[in-house]
């Protein structure tokens, strides 16, 4: 057997596998010790002529000796142990039944136990060595039955039983015994190693923990050093810093302050000593900054609370008193200086003279208000005189239409023209009233527009050009509408002034054009629905069209100028577009033509008709 296959069983065997080491080692020494005894007694009966006892030694001594061989190849510590013990009891039962009463030869008998329980253990002990009892029972009881056998006296026996008892016994007890110390040396042992390990572990720590804090000592202390250094260069920072403090707040020409949460001041620079108009620094420390007779209008409670909320308060404008009384208009920028505890140490800031800008932005509302009332007066001026205007020249149209119905009957032609001349002039002047109304409206913001879902092609531009076809046949160009709306596209607008829109940009492209078309031209994409106003009139110039839309703006201005008009109409365009949320582009070359695109946004409805592509062209010439 295997050294380890040896000591897996040693372990089943509830024995320690040091135990069954120094067992292993102490069998070779009884083994060993037992031959040269067993040798010794054989060949001295031999010499005596015992045969039979010296026959008997030397068996047992080979016996010995065979098993030691088998003990010394395998290691089969228990199959030898076995062997020796059988061996061991046999020669002692013979020399027990060869000895008798004066036979000191029994006497080997009382080392059985020790030796049995020592090899075989503690269990297998008691088995073996109840199984020798009992044998020796049977050969006191029956063994005058075997011949040769000798009979002990009743003397003999009572005394050898308890005897035998008392090793066997004591045999076990010492088995125990010598277990449990040799188990608590072992655990002793163990632990002895465990602790001297422990100690060398912690030896390992203790010197790693040495070099690490011979470490980090050097290192603090080059910390140390580092920030010894850095201190003192911080320091020679803050020593400077404060010179050019003290320089910034004695010599800025805004007025700065400091002062304890109880109201005391504990530093004032110059500006703000001129500012209240006190003769010294002395003075104004003296005064206490949480008193109220030192303000006009100061909200100290609210200036307070947002201090210590936001622990800052930026532009904070009150009325302070001057050391004469006189009032003064500032505004104050203050912060919350605090210590380590968070407890406020004292408050600081900066104070500026805003008594001008006051009286400027006084001036500046009541400039507004009159502005605001002249601008009143003039939209009511506008709506009453052009009432004193319309008014009057609505009769004269009236009355000079009548006239002209008389004069045609009567045949007088050469007076047709005058008449002609009259409803024009009276047509224009009514429509520069509307314009200037309309304009006048938009920019008082009194006009509500009224939004709807309206269709641009059918609700809007088509009634226009109906309205300008005779203006566009009196001039001998052509007006062309054409719809590239795949559906009806609706949008959401103010329909007044939509219209507005369309009627001001088409009257402008007919007037401005002597000869060609003006075409209306509507599309769409996913987003918007443009309409483009295109005509071949005279053109803009890249000047003229960056100011196109400002109010009482024209191209060409003073009395020698060739087109009617005051400037009012694309203005009022821009000001519709902005109310239907619009937008509106120009592109124009001079003597080549104009092209205004109004993109409007459009809103999607379910309809139960689609209308196709419609092309509509209203060509009417006068020829």
């Amino acid at each position: 057997m295997k050294l380890k296959e040896f000591l897996n069983n040693a372990k089943k065997d509830s024995h320690t596998p040091e135990e069954m080491v120094m067992r292993l080692r102490m069998l070779y020494v009884i083994t060993t010790f037992a031959i040269i005894i067993l040798f010794t007694l054989g060949v001295g009966s031999l010499l005596e002529n015992n045969y039979s006892m010296g026959i008997l030694d030397l068996s047992c001594m080979f016996s010995f000796l065979a098993a030691l061989y088998y003990l010394k190849k395998s290691n089969n510590y228990f199959t030898a142990t076995s062997i020796g013990v059988g061996v061991i009891s046999v020669l002692f039962l013979i020399i027990f039944a060869t000895g008798g009463d004066e036979n000191t030869g029994h006497l080997w008998i009382f080392t059985y136990p020790l030796f049995t329980f020592f090899l075989l253990g503690s269990k297998r002990g008691i088995i073996v060595n109840t199984m020798m009892f009992l044998i020796i029972l049977l050969f006191f009881k029956f063994g005058h039955l075997i011949n040769g056998t000798i009979q002990y006296s009743n003397h003999f026996i009572f005394r050898f039983i308890p005897s035998f008892l008392v090793v066997i016994v004591y045999s076990f007890i010492f088995e125990e015994f010598k277990k449990q110390i040799y188990r608590k040396l072992v655990r002793q042992k163990s632990d002895l190693l465990n602790t001297v390990k422990e100690l060398r572990e912690k030896k390992e720590e203790l010197l790693l923990l040495r070099n690490g804090l011979e470490k980090i000592v050097n290192e603090r202390t080059k910390q140390l050093l580092d920030e010894i250094e850095s201190r003192k260069k911080a320091q020679a920072k803050i020593s400077e810093n404060e010179k050019k403090f003290r320089l910034l707040f004695e010599n800025s020409p805004i007025g700065m302050y400091v002062y304890t949460p109880e109201g005391k001041v504990k530093m004032v620079n110059k500006a703000l000593v001129q500012m209240l108009g006190y003769p010294s620094e002395k003075e104004l420390m003296k005064v206490n900054v949480n008193n109220p007779e030192n303000f006009v209008d100061f909200d100290r409670e609210k200036f307070n609370q947002e201090l210590l909320t936001k622990g800052k308060v930026i532009g904070f404008k009150s009325i302070w008193k001057k050391y004469d009384g006189n009032p003064i208009y500032i505004q104050e920028n203050a912060s919350v200086l605090k210590n380590e505890r968070g407890e406020i140490i004292q408050y600081q800031g900066t104070v500026e003279d805003i008594t001008k800008i006051k009286e400027f932005e006084e001036a500046l509302i009541e400039a507004k208000e009159k502005a605001e009332e002249s601008d009143r007066l003039k939209s009511e001026f506008l709506a009453q005189i052009s009432h004193e205007i319309r008014t009057p020249v609505n009769s004269i149209l009236s009355f000079t239409n009548l006239l002209k119905e008389e004069i045609s009957e009567l045949g007088i032609t050469d007076l047709m023209e005058s008449f002609n001349m009259i409803e024009n002039g009276g047509r224009r002047l009514i429509r520069t009233v509307d314009l200037i109304l309309n304009m006048s409206e938009l920019q008082n913001g009194t006009y509500q527009p009224a939004f709807q879902d309206c269709d641009l092609a059918e609700d809007i531009i088509k009634p226009i050009l109906f309205e300008f076809k005779t203006q566009a046949e009196s001039k001998n160009i052509k007006l062309e509408l054409n719809n590239n709306l795949k559906k009806t596209c609706y949008i959401e607008a103010d329909d007044y002034t939509v219209t507005q829109i369309f009627v001001q940009l088409i009257d402008n492209a007919i007037k401005f054009t002597y000869e060609g078309k003006v075409e209306i031209n509507l599309s769409h994409d996913d987003e918007f629905v443009n309409v483009e106003i295109k005509d071949t009139g005279i053109g803009i110039s890249k000047e003229y069209q960056e100011r196109i839309f400002k109010p009482f703006c024209q191209e060409d201005r003073g009395y020698t100028r060739k087109f009617d008009g005051n400037g009012l109409g694309l203005s009022l365009v821009k000001k519709c577009i902005e109310i239907n949320n619009a937008k509106i582009s120009i592109q124009s070359e001079k003597d080549v033509g104009t092209v205004f695109t109004v993109s409007f946004k459009r809103k999607y409805k379910d309809k139960s008709t689609d209308q196709e592509n419609i092309n509509s062209n209203i060509t009417e010439s006068n020829n």
